[in-house]
């Protein structure tokens, strides 16, 4: 039991690495934002010895399962997922046992090739079904994760621990698994906007500009849902033109301290970097900078002035 175990650990190991160091399959990138996603997957589950119930080393399963996820900001998905896997027990028969679980996934670019890895949380809970001789439980159970996915659909990865929360079944043993998942998402997209096609932001006689319609939530760098669509067309104009460095600077009015206007300004331009990144635009090409309120456009004195002070701008470099 314990060889197969760290056999299967070894095979899913090496094909974790394979794809993730495979390159990426490309997605047009057509303007549409993702919405969400919906996913199949398949893995290994290394059960608790708890689980087995003969006080023998734990059990390792085949797993499959369901997921759906919506995308709520540029790097954080909501998800809910659902799996199924059978393990030995001391009695004639294996336990069945259905996970279901809700959580939220907080994704990293991952290079230059539409990749990200992620950290994931979730709750939930676990049935499961004991053959005649032993007793059925559910319980709560909580979850954490690690892995890479592929913007825009694609393949992911992940290996995650769950913990079963309470004392239903098994005298009340803490039970705690380990499962690696492999599988492939499909995404949704949002119907494209009317005026995907723009001109490119970028030609010989303009090296500076305002990015018009990106927007942060207050006092946070936080980008708003209205922020995707420039900033999709931003992504497209620099993979037109691939010779071109910029430099995205954050801007803020003079509410608040120089000091924490300098520290917004500087998370800000990075948040719209990272967004360019997640768009496959290599972050070699892109510095981030915050300026704070040292360099107004217009007035602080009126809401109109400080509106045009609070922006991003790129620069060619």
């Amino acid at each position: 039991m314990r060889m197969r175990r760290w056999l299967t650990v070894a095979f899913l190991a090496l094909l974790t690495l394979a794809i993730t160091g495979c390159p990426a399959i490309a997605a047009n990138d057509d303007g549409r934002r993702q919405v969400g996603e919906f996913g199949i997957f398949a893995g290994m589950s290394f059960a608790d010895e708890d689980m087995v119930a003969d006080g023998e080393d734990g059990d390792t399963s085949p797993l499959i399962g369901l997921r759906w996820a919506a995308r709520m900001a540029p790097r954080w998905n909501w998800f809910a997922d659902g799996d199924y896997m059978k393990h030995e027990t001391a009695f004639d028969d294996d336990s069945k046992i259905f996970e279901g679980r809700t959580g939220f996934e907080r994704l990293f670019p991952l290079g230059s090739r539409g990749m990200n890895w992620f950290l994931s949380g979730a709750v939930g809970v676990a049935d499961v079904n004991y053959p005649a001789g032993g007793d059925d439980f559910t319980r709560p159970l909580a979850s954490v994760g690690l892995g890479v996915a592929k913007d825009r659909g694609g393949v992911r990865a992940e290996v995650r621990g769950e913990a079963y929360i309470g004392n239903e079944g098994l005298g009340g043993a803490d039970i705690t698994n380990l499962q690696i998942l492999v599988g492939w998402a499909f995404p949704f997209f949002e119907q494209p906007a009317q005026n995907v096609h723009k001109k490119p932001i970028f030609d010989q006689e303009r090296s500076r500009l305002v990015l018009e319609g990106v927007n942060f939530e207050l006092d946070s760098a936080r980008l708003t849902q209205d922020s995707y669509e420039t900033l999709d067309h931003v992504a497209r104009s620099l993979k037109e033109w691939p010779e071109v460095r910029v430099e995205i600077g954050g801007h803020t009015d003079d509410t608040g301290t120089d000091e924490y206007n300098m520290e917004l300004s500087q998370r800000r331009a990075e948040a719209v970097r990272d967004y360019l990144m997640s768009k496959g635009i290599n972050g070699s090409r892109l510095e981030a900078k915050g300026y704070g309120k040292t360099q107004p456009l217009n007035t602080n004195n009126t809401d109109e002035g400080r509106a045009q002070n609070r922006r991003v701008e790129l620069k060619r470099l």
